[in-house]
């Protein structure tokens, strides 16, 4: 068996299927291993599949972060410079 460096979970669990099935064709053994194998690589797509998308929105919400603080410190800015609290904001007419 040849190591998978780079390879997924699910690629690596079909590896070994393909394996079984070539070492132990029509075995009783083999026909249980390839449903478990083919069960666990069904939820390691699933589990890969939201990683991608988890990864893929990281950078949505650190800019939604972002954007969060820096509209509050431009509202707190806003504020401290009234004293009757009334906040007026000028939408860049100067």
């Amino acid at each position: 068996m040849q190591a998978f460096h780079d390879a997924t979970i699910s690629e690596t669990l079909q590896h070994l299927r393909n394996e079984a099935a070539e070492c132990l064709p029509g075995h009783p053994f083999q026909i249980i291993l390839d449903q478990q194998l083919r069960v666990l690589r069904d939820y390691a797509i699933g589990i890969e599949l939201e990683l991608c998308i988890f990864r893929s929105d990281e950078p949505r919400r650190q800019a939604r972060v972002m954007m969060a603080e820096e509209s509050t410190s431009a509202l707190r800015q806003l504020v401290q410079g009234n004293d009757d609290k009334i906040v007026r904001p000028e939408f860049g007419k100067k």
